[in-house]
């Protein structure tokens, strides 16, 4: 198995969901990011993960 994680592994390993720098720098971006995180429903799926904005 090869493993690809350009923003390393820690968010992995802590069930940690972030956005990218990408979308940090323009506040369009993060209002998308935002949507897209409540269209997916990923904390009804896994009740574990912790969203963070930074």
């Amino acid at each position: 198995m090869e493993l690809f994680s350009p923003y390393g592994l820690e968010d992995i390993l802590n069930f940690q969901v972030r956005p990218t720098p990408h979308f940090i720098e323009n506040e369009d971006r993060m209002e998308l990011y935002q949507i897209r995180l409540s269209k997916k429903k990923w904390q009804e799926k896994w009740k574990n993960l912790i969203f963070k904005n930074t």
